[in-house]
């Protein structure tokens, strides 16, 4: 086994298992809680409870620092069905707090190659310029880490063109 740190989760990589695990930032959390809180409040003295729980929950989403591996989790969790045959799908979660998904085999693949030749560049994610984030599960280059929303939204809209240009950019690199 062996473990590899992101920015916001941590990975610990068996033969058959990954298990991913958020980097919680206590401080940058009670941080965060304290700012929707304030937020929630402060709402409440101008719209109604329903719309300050909207206007809450809408800043909750942008907030990104302490909670940001337990969303990714979650998203890792919930797209995988949605997303295809792009991804290394996840095959369990308890509340974010970990995740537990199909170990991929690396993709042997220099970052700077990669990001000189990707047919990905117009993704507005940091996902798919790191070979890190790609491995061969079921005979395919797959994503492993999917927890951006950027490249959730991109791949939903995308998914059979991500296929297609991923399949063409490994079979010209081998």
């Amino acid at each position: 086994m062996h473990i590899v740190k992101g920015t916001n989760r941590v990975a610990f990589i068996g033969k058959k298992y990954t298990v991913k695990l958020p980097r919680i930032a206590p401080r940058q959390v009670v941080r965060e809680v304290s700012l929707v809180t304030r937020s929630f409040f402060h709402c409440c003295k101008k719209l109604s409870i329903k719309e300050s729980i909207k206007v809450t929950l809408g800043i909750w989403r942008t907030v990104p620092q302490g909670t940001a591996g337990i969303k990714a989790n979650f998203k890792e969790w919930k797209y995988p069905k949605k997303l295809g045959s792009s991804v290394v799908p996840t095959r369990f979660s308890f509340l974010g707090l970990f995740n537990v998904m199909d170990t991929a085999k690396p993709w042997h693949m220099s970052q700077k190659y990669l990001r000189d030749n990707s047919p990905f560049e117009h993704i507005a994610s940091h996902t798919t310029d790191n070979p890190r984030n790609f491995g061969w599960h079921d005979g395919r280059v797959k994503l492993l880490d999917y927890g951006d929303i950027n490249i959730v939204k991109y791949l939903l809209e995308n998914k059979a063109l991500f296929r297609r240009q991923l399949d063409t950019f490994v079979r010209e690199n081998r």
